[in-house]
């Protein structure tokens, strides 16, 4: 007998932590809900020079970072306080955001299960 529908709605993925190099510690990413997932695709689709994107990266940085419980930590109005942090370490921290959540080309045919191991891609090479 499969899930029902209760069942689901009170599923809850534990958050993955990554090793931020440029913070020299790890932090929790969660994976987003459909809906999320859906706002940020939308979000990285748009992306320009507007006004009106100029805190994607922290958008995603805030979608992606978790407390140990998978809530996330911070809000679309606190994204000033992420703005304090070094952009190296945002932009590690929305690859990790986006790899963990398959938003990736390489993340999304690795879910798939479609990706070559690296000995594969070495046997496709050699001749």
């Amino acid at each position: 007998m499969g899930l029902d529908k209760a069942a689901l709605a009170a599923f809850k993925q534990k958050p993955k932590e990554f090793f931020i190099e440029a913070l020299g510690g790890s932090v929790n990413i969660r994976r987003f809900s459909g809906l999320e997932r859906q706002e940020i695709k939308t979000l990285l689709s748009s992306v320009s020079t507007d006004k009106e994107h100029e805190d994607s990266l922290e958008m995603i940085c805030s979608f992606g970072l978790s407390n140990d419980d998978g809530t996330r930590m911070f809000s679309l109005s606190e994204l000033a306080d992420l703005k304090q942090l070094p952009n190296t370490a945002l932009v590690e921290i929305m690859n990790a955001t986006l790899q963990h959540n398959a938003l990736t080309e390489e993340a999304a045919e690795e879910a798939k299960g479609n990706s070559l191991t690296p000995a594969q891609r070495d046997d496709s090479t050699s001749v």
